[in-house]
């Protein structure tokens, strides 16, 4: 407890004037004191104030003047049993923007105004690798990782506020997720190939890849058509590591639609595995494998659909995909969930199939809506408006 502080008029050797604040007594029942210069006596008095306030708040002195960079360090300590490896790679990224900017400085003298710079910065440095300012989705999570380390630091008493909470994303930056074609989507249907498994469950099931790659044939109920996502992996390593869903809503049973039952039954059929979508050896997949299997699964339809002059994907004439446009395992995972919306599924029942920890994420797909399902929806109202133009002019006749 601090006790009171004393004043100093003498000057010591480098010039500066003294104020000495008691913070309590050590083992011998002596007053300790903690002194505080300033180039006059009135700045080192206010410093002395500062302090007391600061003390008096319950705020820990010592914590605030560690420096974003080791409250950092403490906070991934605190992730990393928390997350998976890929995750926690992630954020090591992430966090390394925010070291190199201001990690130097003691966590108590960072303000909105120098997070706020690092991030409008970063919108409109291009990288000399890519060519390309970061993304809207990268320069928010890099304020997503910033709040969390002054959360942190908030709930250990260092600092009052948080500077990141209010930082703002130039607008003009974001990207559209996207979703994939029609055709896209009958390549997916019509052409057979071992990835065609995966593909079908993250486009009509809206599965994650790393929910996709453990899932087994017992989690499938045929009877009731359901699919029940309990577990995950983690394959950063190369090495698929078995834990649980990402979040807790993750845990999540998905009712199958028609077309993927028929699938799911006759893949059921030609299956040696326990698992769904195994990998050649029939156990799940590493990092490297699936990568592997992937690529070779675009290439092969590229061959199928693309140019007939091409036929052969070893063809030294060809690098990459010629003719049909890529897609993701997230992007099939992403027009699952529009697809939900744009069917008219209501957007609980839509956060619960998809497996949203928030709704928030399941409303925003409300913005990337295609313009021509907002049309006809606009249009269910230009017909309802008209409709009773009509009723309200017959009231006046």
């Amino acid at each position: 407890m601090i006790i009171m502080s004393k004043k100093s008029n003498t000057k010591d050797k480098s010039g500066n004037y003294r104020s000495r604040v008691c913070i309590g007594k050590d083992e011998n029942g002596r007053y300790k004191y903690k002194n505080f210069y300033g180039k006059t006596q009135s700045e080192a008095n206010k410093k002395a104030r500062e302090y007391k306030a600061t003390e008096e708040k319950g705020i820990d002195i010592a914590g605030a003047e560690d420096t974003f960079a080791k409250w950092a360090e403490r906070w991934l300590r605190f992730k990393k049993s928390k997350v998976g490896n890929s995750q926690y790679k992630v954020y090591e990224s992430l966090l390394k923007h925010l070291i190199d900017y201001f990690g130097g400085q003691p966590i108590k003298e960072i303000r909105m105004m120098n997070i706020q710079d690092l991030i409008d910065n970063l919108a409109n440095d291009k990288s000399e690798r890519t060519g390309k300012a970061l993304s809207y989705k990268t320069l928010k999570e890099i304020r997503g990782t910033a709040i969390q380390v002054f959360n942190y630091a908030i709930d250990n008493r260092a600092i009052e506020y948080n500077p990141a909470s209010r930082v703002i994303i130039p607008e003009a930056e974001k990207t559209e997720r996207k979703c994939i074609s029609d055709k896209q989507e009958a390549y997916i249907l019509f052409f057979p190939h071992r990835m065609q498994a995966p593909a079908m469950i993250m486009l009509y099931a809206g599965l994650r890849r790393g929910e996709v790659i453990p899932l087994e044939w017992s989690d499938i109920d045929f009877e009731n058509k359901t699919i029940t996502v309990n577990k995950a992996v983690d394959i950063s390593g190369n090495q698929p590591i078995l834990k649980s869903t990402k979040t807790e809503a993750g845990n999540r049973v998905v009712f199958i639609n028609p077309t993927l039952l028929n699938f799911l039954k006759k893949h059921k059929e030609q299956s040696n595995s326990k698992y769904v979508c195994p990998s050649l050896n029939g156990g799940m997949f590493t990092q490297s494998a699936w990568a592997k299997a992937w690529d070779s699964y675009l290439l092969d339809m590229d061959i199928e659909y693309g140019s007939p002059e091409r036929k052969s994907k070893y063809n030294p004439k060809y690098s990459g995909l010629q003719s049909i446009e890529p897609f993701t395992p997230h992007q099939l995972r992403h027009t699952f969930a529009t697809k939900l919306i744009e069917s008219g599924v209501n957007p609980k029942e839509a956060q619960m199939q998809i497996g949203h920890s928030s709704i928030t994420t399941t409303l925003d797909i409300y913005t990337h809506l295609s313009d021509e399902h907002i049309k006809q929806e606009m249009q269910k109202y230009n017909d309802f408006t008209n409709n009773r133009y009509e009723y309200l002019e017959s009231l006046i006749k």
